[in-house]
C-alpha cells in the first residue's frame, strides 16, 4: 500500500519525478525537489533518535510519510526511522 501511495505521488507531482534536488543542512537526510511551479521537501530520519530539522519555509503536509513527525511552522520534529514529505 505504501509503495502505491509513493508511486501515485510521483506521477501526480512533477517535482518528485523530474525536479532538481537541493540538499538541506541539518541532522536529517533532507532535500527539496523542485519542478515547474512546485517545491516539495523530503526529510528522512535514519537514526534511532528523535531529531529536529529546520525547513526552508512553512510546508503543507503530504499524506505519504512513515513514522512520527510533528510540524510547527518551518520546524519539523521527526521520530526515529521516519520519513516526511511536504509542499512548500
Amino acid at each position: 500500500v505504501y509503495a502505491r501511495k509513493v508511486l501515485a505521488a510521483r506521477k501526480a507531482h512533477r517535482a518528485l519525478g523530474e525536479g532538481s534536488l537541493t540538499l538541506l543542512d541539518g541532522p536529517a537526510l533532507a532535500f527539496v525537489r523542485e519542478g515547474g511551479d512546485e517545491r516539495i521537501v523530503c526529510a528522512f530520519n535514519l537514526s534511532a533518535e528523535e531529531l529536529v530539522q529546520d525547513l526552508p519555509g512553512p510546508a503543507a503536509v503530504m499524506d505519504m510519510g512513515t513514522g512520527r513527525a510533528k510540524l510547527a511552522g518551518s520546524r519539523l520534529v521527526l521520530g526515529p526511522h521516519s520519513a516526511w514529505f511536504g509542499i512548500l
